[in-house]
């Protein structure tokens, strides 16, 4: 069935796995540098989700998850394994950073939630679903 394609901007007979549609999405990825985890099974949704660098910028993430918390869950993961070094932090760095507060108090304090497998502090500036 024809419909309106946004990436070949015309009404084509595209489907969502559209060769010319993803070759265009990464391109466009690239060029806003958004890393993109997991691949578009069937029930996941694509979220972006934010992380705050401690600058004007964010990094960005383009996951397939399932839910919201699925995806952040996969960012903190991803992050780790990656070493993305300054956007995440684990229990002990956080540990060092308090005087008189917990890690717990100091991380509601800094906007920073625990997540992944392996329990990191990340700060998420945001989340969307994409439709």
């Amino acid at each position: 069935m024809s419909k309106f394609c946004p990436m070949c901007n015309e009404v084509t007979n595209c489907t969502e796995n559209c060769k010319y549609c993803l070759e265009e999405e990464a391109k466009e990825s690239e060029t806003m540098n958004i890393t993109t985890i997991g691949t578009n099974n069937y029930g996941e949704k694509c979220y972006l989700v934010y992380l705050a660098t401690g600058t004007a910028w964010y990094k960005v993430f383009q996951v397939y998850a399932y839910n919201e918390s699925e995806a952040v869950d996969m960012v903190a993961d991803y992050v780790e394994e990656n070493e993305f070094e300054g956007l995440y932090f684990d229990y002990y760095e956080l540990y060092d950073l308090c005087e008189d507060e917990t890690v717990g108090e100091y991380a509601d304090a800094h906007n920073l939630i625990c997540c992944g497998n392996h329990g990191i502090y990340l700060e998420v500036a945001g989340l969307e679903e994409i439709k």
